[in-house]
């Protein structure tokens, strides 16, 4: 039997059972308490034991359903049971189980498709000129859409120098399917004349097999299958191997001009390379943040949480590093949600730092949403004295 169909025949068990309970019982107030806890140990231990040898991303899906379904179906049940002696902790029960529907309408309708375009201004010595560079991370599309139009369409309207894109480009697992989705998106992206004056540059992510150079044929990107650096009039672009950017121990060879290295994951980050700008995507900004917690929860790489959250941040004295929380989300077996984590476009823009030698505030960074988008944004917390120096604003 499929597990998804297990899990939730489980569930509707659990519930049917606490349902009993807590009607019979409805007096004492300890046997809310009572349901609330056996719930959820039945569904986190009946979760594990379906998926305990399987995809961890399926385990999480039978939770999500555990936690969305199954908690407002059980808010439900327990405010009913007090209503008749105690008003208010019905009320309250009611009110989780509307907060529930909300979290859940916001989590898999809303924001997966809420695009946040970032604006980062970043001054060096390096640079003689302004260059406006984008990042496009994981599209991680599995079926191309009015959406992924609507987010290439964001980017060549900020009219940037050079994109980078740092792999993840379809993530579909039948092979006849997966060459109809990249026919699709190689229509996309020549109907919109995808390009920029500097060149566009793209790497290998996990979700890519052989021959995913062919994506983009006939289209001007350079895709990297191995570890290159190109040089450019006004700056040096090192992009990686899948393999080199999962490598913490990495080493770039310098050089003179403003140089940036970019890869799909952002472990390369923690070897310090020598360059100026360091840029991943991968973490997906983990999918999912918590009120009040910094960075990804769960973000399935090997950099600190605050890194894998999505942002800019200082990597060390001389090196900014930029993670996005790309525009796609996990597919396959994953909850295809993103929770006060919304889809991103990175703009940097780069520029002299004589540009910006009468700017009042440290630092930089200014987003706005998609239109027809209503999430909030989300701000750059970083402050250590490294970023505050390197992200003067320009005018």
């Amino acid at each position: 039997m499929d597990n998804t169909v297990a899990y939730l025949l489980l569930l509707a068990g659990i519930l049917a059972g606490l349902c009993v309970l807590v009607f019979r019982l409805r007096r004492h107030v300890w046997v809310y308490f009572l349901a609330f806890f056996a719930y959820y140990h039945a569904a986190v231990c009946g979760a594990y034991y379906l998926i305990r040898y399987g995809d961890i991303f399926e385990l999480f899906r039978l939770l999500a359903y555990a936690v969305f379904l199954g908690s407002f179906m059980l808010f439900i049940i327990m405010a009913v049971a007090a209503s008749k002696r105690y008003k208010v902790l019905a009320s309250f029960f009611a009110l989780l189980a509307f907060a529930t529907a909300g979290v859940a309408a916001d989590a898999f309708l809303l924001e997966p498709t809420a695009l946040e375009v970032t604006h980062y201004s970043i001054a060096s010595a390096k640079l003689e000129r302004a260059i406006k560079v984008a990042v496009v991370s994981d599209l991680q599309t599995e079926k191309v859409s009015d959406y992924d139009r609507r987010v290439l369409t964001a980017v060549m309207n900020e009219k940037p120098d050079v994109i980078l894109m740092p792999g993840d480009y379809l993530q579909v697992s039948n092979p006849g399917q997966h060459r109809v989705q990249a026919q699709k998106l190689n229509e996309l992206f020549r109907r919109l004349h995808f390009g920029a004056p500097l060149g566009v540059y793209a790497v290998h992510g996990d979700q890519e097999g052989d021959g995913w150079e062919h994506l983009f044929d006939g289209l001007s990107v350079t895709a990297l299958s191995e570890t290159k650096t190109v040089e450019l009039p006004a700056l040096a672009i090192t992009g990686l191997s899948y393999g080199d950017s999962g490598n913490a121990d990495l080493k770039v060879p310098a050089s003179r001009t403003y140089h940036i290295v970019f890869g799909h994951r952002p472990e390369f980050m923690l070897a310090h390379p020598a360059a100026d700008l360091l840029v991943a995507g991968h973490t997906h900004g983990g999918q999912v943040h918590l009120p009040f917690v910094e960075g990804a929860p769960v973000s399935f790489s090997g950099v600190p949480a605050k890194w894998a959250g999505g942002g800019m941040f200082q990597v060390d004295d001389r090196t900014i590093g930029v993670i996005s929380r790309g525009i796609g989300m996990e597919r396959g077996y994953a909850p295809q949600l993103r929770f006060l984590c919304r889809p991103q476009i990175i703009i940097l823009n780069l520029g002299p730092a004589d540009h910006c030698a009468d700017a009042a505030s440290p630092a930089s960074r200014r987003s706005h949403r998609f239109p027809g988008t209503t999430a909030p944004g989300r701000g750059w917390t970083g402050s250590s004295p490294a970023a505050a120096r390197d992200e003067t604003p320009m005018p």
